[in-house]
């Protein structure tokens, strides 16, 4: 008698998790991010940096998936940022290194908005949107962050080494 079928036996690769699947999933700290590219400039024998493709980028500080995992994007339309008359005050964060043609950076901005929507801001609201949806909260001290707990730990745990490591409660 045969308990398994004759020759090798496959078994097909996980499916990879969509990104909807990931975020639900993750847990730790992450961060929203105002990222964009740096390309070549189009003038000749120009030394300047050219930033393209901005966007806000979700990355995990740590926790699960891995720190630097980017959880979701969310693309910022450069046609709306022109419409939006918008000045922007963009300061590119320290301790990138070096940061070449194709390489991306991030950024801190604060704006002087014209009677239009900020495009950044849209972007912003909906990467809190999209983060609340999946149970992550915000951090009450630095706004761009969020914070989720590990769903296999309960949810006393961080209490209990509290009051083990002689900590005191009134």
């Amino acid at each position: 008698m045969t308990l398994s079928p004759p020759g090798t036996t496959t078994l097909p690769e996980a499916a990879p998790l969509n990104p909807g699947d990931v975020v639900r999933t993750a847990w730790g700290r992450c961060q929203i991010r105002l990222v964009a590219d740096r390309i070549a400039s189009l003038r000749a024998g120009s030394t300047h940096k050219v930033y393209r493709g901005w966007r806000l980028a979700v990355a995990m500080d740590h926790g699960y998936p891995d720190p630097g995992t980017t959880l979701f994007t969310i693309p910022i339309d450069p046609a709306q940022l022109a419409a939006s008359r918008s000045r922007y005050a963009l300061v590119q964060l320290a301790n990138q290194g070096v940061i070449t043609a194709g390489d991306a950076a991030t950024f801190s901005w604060s704006t002087t908005s014209i009677g239009t929507d900020d495009p950044f801001a849209v972007g912003l609201e909906e990467a809190r949107r999209r983060l609340e949806t999946d149970g992550w909260k915000q951090d009450g001290t630095v706004l761009g962050c969020y914070a989720k707990p590990d769903p296999t730990q309960p949810e006393s745990a961080d209490l209990h080494g509290w009051e083990t490591e002689g900590g005191m409660s009134a």
